[in-house]
């Protein structure tokens, strides 16, 4: 210590003043620290009951999901019942068309765990692989239009971005007042000639500016020449694919997963609602790359939409149900 230093301390350490507010310092350190250690004591003890909560919740559902057969009412219920008839047409649209397709996503874990549609889920999703989703986007308008449904039904190929989300896939909803009664999400798929060594660093890199690029304006093929390019994309079929750049994978609860394409192809089918429809070769393969290896497990942290909130708002919701239904009913028998 400098003789500064010193003088200066044998000075404040003479000082009553000085003392008497250090040591009242001192003892609300103490205080404090007590204090903390105390609501660290606290956290322990509450954490370790909400967890063991939240534990016993999961078994919980998962018991009532899996060991129990749960049947949906109520608009739900009626909403399961439409998609399965919209489904049914965008089916027929494919076959009509040679257009391969896939359960994907939920539906596809909600066929392989549940038989069905997950039990609070209330849309479809389906795969392709780019070159059927383009020509099924040139048709889908012309299809719904030749039955007569395009008073119902809307077509959406997401061009421009959402402020809540990235850009999107094809989405073919019934969806004639605001709510949606029941609706598709059509998934592209993409096949890679060799997939990056830092695959989801570059995943997120090509996804931002993908989204730069469609909020710019700049035109959809366009946009994907470019992402075709830096991610070494291709029309032709490789070894490997990967969701598309315009999904959720790569976003919050989806992490890059590259496919082996001969795992996937050729298609298979699988039971979903008591009907058969296309999915993966092998469908536990594609849902374990999507969810992880537990994937027949109820997660603690359900994903959900809000859209049975706004559809139970909507007027003369079960007669306009039955509209609805018959009239995809009639849709769907002249592919026959």
């Amino acid at each position: 210590m400098s003789i500064p230093n010193k003088i200066k301390s044998k000075i404040l350490n003479n000082s009553d003043s000085y003392n008497y507010y250090k040591n009242k310092s001192n003892n609300l350190s103490d205080d404090l620290n007590k204090e903390l250690n105390d609501l660290k004591k606290e956290f322990k003890k509450y954490k370790k009951s909400n967890d063991e909560i939240i534990k016993s919740y999961n078994l919980l559902f998962n018991k009532i999901f899996l060991d129990f057969e749960m049947k949906p009412k109520g608009p739900l219920k009626l909403t399961h019942d439409l998609c399965l008839k919209l489904l049914d047409f965008y089916v027929n649209v494919c076959k009509k068309h040679n257009l391969e397709y896939w359960l994907d996503y939920g539906n596809l874990l909600g066929a392989v765990r549940h038989g069905g549609f997950i039990p609070w889920d209330d849309d479809l999703d389906v795969g392709m692989m780019r070159v059927d989703i383009l020509k099924f986007n040139e048709i889908i308008e012309k299809e719904v239009k030749l039955h007569n449904l395009d008073d119902i039904i809307r077509v959406r190929f997401a061009r421009r971005i959402r402020e809540t989300r990235s850009p999107s896939f094809t989405e073919v909803t019934i969806n004639p007042g605001g709510a949606i009664y029941a609706g598709i999400d059509v998934f592209p798929c993409d096949y890679v000639v060799s997939p990056p060594e830092n695959l989801e660093e570059d995943f997120k890199t090509a996804k931002k500016e993908y989204v730069k690029n469609v909020y710019n304006g700049m035109d959809k093929k366009d946009v994907i020449d470019n992402y075709y390019k830096f991610f070494n994309c291709s029309f032709e079929k490789q070894k490997y694919f990967l969701p598309s750049i315009e999904g959720p994978i790569g976003g919050k609860g989806y992490k890059v997963r590259v496919f082996e394409t001969d795992k996937v192809f050729p298609l298979s089918e699988i039971e979903f609602e008591g009907k058969n429809y296309a999915c993966p070769k092998d469908p536990k393969y594609f849902i374990s790359r999507i969810y992880g290896d537990d994937y027949m497990k109820i997660p603690k942290v359900i994903r959900y939409h809000a859209r049975m909130n706004d559809l139970k708002k909507q007027k003369n919701i079960e007669e306009n149900f039955k509209i609805f239904s018959e009239r995809m009913d009639k849709a769907n028998s002249e592919f026959i």
